[in-house]
């Protein structure tokens, strides 16, 4: 079918098209007359997303803003601010939402929540996509009522964004609380122990105390090495000594040697013997002379005697007290030492309950430091949402649109005569143009006139 030929059917049956168009335009004009008017107010807020936190100074990435806009208008259209609204505004007292409730549900459900529910049908939420800026709206057939739930969605909203920060501080404030009151006891224990050990073994300075027995222990060791070096030496000049106290090795005695008087003897004696010598040659043994030389030698062989008995006394003497002198000292070297570890066992004790209690101190401050600005925050007053235009009463309704119907019923209307005129004439072709008269007939058209 050509353009000509749609052309030709329209203008054939241009009285029902007509007929369409009139009749839609009216319906929709009647229906935009008896429609009920809807009105729509809108509260705008802006989102500053990019200020700091006031407290920690955390700023949202740029990245982020858009993803933060689309959260905070989940936020406002969830059922938790919805709930607040109807108790701000006291809607469960209101007739007719108790009339509308009770003919939907039958009295099912729960009141508040369906109320909740059926303004958030009615809430537009919207955020530009480059913008900062949240337009809340909210349709109702009353102006006032429209404008009263929009600011009540734009408070309640702000509201729950302060709390949103406000309340998980307000919940570590607690807990904080009960921790301090731990660690608080914690270090008041830690310090009691420390302060009982430091009582109990008198321990003012463990270092200077610990340095000063170390010198001490040292002292002894020296004095002990000492004596028991004089004891082993006199051990040695005991042994060249024989048991009866005559001299094995006179010669090799140090204390013999050195003794003058041992070598005055020796030399009398060495004289004495050489003279004695000298009468056996000549004189017998019974000869006064010769006996007189004989007990000269006898004397001096029994002061020799005497004096190699009274220099082993000594060196014997000088042992004992030797010995003695290292075995004090060794004893006294063995209690120092104790006493040394001893100081070191209690300097690690110290040490330890030292640590214990400056580790409870660091964990108490730093508790205390977060409790500090966990009740900062929990006092926080501010948010990142203002209110930039509160919602007013509208004064011309949103809904029906009339002239917006018309139009549509003209369009619809000449559509629907469009169609029913190529009905018809689908159902009963009529032959209007040389074209229908050759399609019928099957014969050429030679001319038309």
């Amino acid at each position: 079918m050509t353009l000509q030929q749609m052309l030709l059917i329209l203008w054939a049956r241009r009285r029902i098209v007509m007929a369409s168009t009139v009749v839609m335009f009216v319906i929709a004009t009647t229906a935009g007359q008896l429609l009920p008017k809807v009105y729509r107010a809108t509260s705008t807020l802006v989102v500053d997303a990019r200020s700091s936190d006031p407290m920690s100074g955390a700023t949202i990435p740029l990245q982020l803003i858009p993803g933060y806009l689309s959260t905070q208008a989940d936020i406002v259209t969830s059922r938790k601010i919805a709930l607040k609204v109807v108790e701000q505004l006291g809607l469960t007292d209101d007739l007719y939402f108790q009339e509308k409730y009770r003919r939907e549900t039958k009295g099912k459900g729960d009141f508040p929540n369906w109320l909740a529910e059926e303004l958030l049908r009615h809430l537009y939420v919207g955020a530009g996509r480059d913008s900062s800026v949240l337009d809340i709206s909210f349709e109702s057939r009353d102006a006032k009522q429209a404008m009263q739930v929009a600011n009540a969605f734009a408070d309640a909203y702000i509201q729950a964004n302060l709390e949103f920060k406000v309340g998980p501080a307000r919940q570590n404030l607690l807990w904080f609380d009960q921790q301090l009151k731990v660690l608080r006891d914690s270090f008041k224990e830690a310090q009691e122990k420390l302060s009982a050990f430091q009582r109990e073994n008198g321990i003012v300075a463990v270092d200077e105390k610990l340095d000063v027995e170390n010198a001490r222990l040292a002292e002894l060791s020296s004095q002990l090495v000492s004596a028991q070096a004089e004891t082993y030496a006199l051990l040695s000049k005991q042994n060249i000594f024989s048991a009866n106290g005559t001299l094995n090795n006179i010669e090799s005695a140090p204390e013999v040697l050195a003794n003058s008087a041992i070598e005055t003897i020796k030399t009398d004696l060495a004289k004495k013997e050489a003279d004695l010598a000298e009468l056996s040659r000549h004189l017998g043994k019974d000869h006064p002379q010769f006996m007189r030389e004989q007990a000269a030698v006898d004397s001096l062989r029994a002061r020799l005697q005497t004096e190699v008995h009274r220099i082993k006394e000594g060196v014997e003497n000088s042992l004992r007290v030797s010995q003695q002198q290292s075995a004090k000292l060794q004893n006294a070297a063995a209690a120092q030492k104790a006493k040394v570890l001893e100081i070191k066992r209690q300097r690690d004790n110290l040490s330890m309950l030292s640590r214990e209690a400056e580790n409870a101190q660091r964990a108490y401050d730093n508790a205390m430091q977060r409790y500090g600005q966990t009740s900062l925050e929990s006092q926080v007053n501010q948010t990142n949402v203002m209110l930039l235009n509160p919602a007013i009463e509208p004064i011309k309704p949103t809904k029906p649109k009339l002239w917006l119907n018309m139009a549509l019923g003209l369009v619809f209307g000449m559509m629907l005569g469009v169609a029913l005129a190529c009905l018809l004439e689908f159902k009963s072709p009529r032959i209007r143009s040389e074209f229908d008269l050759e399609s019928e007939t099957g014969v050429p058209v030679l001319t038309s006139f």
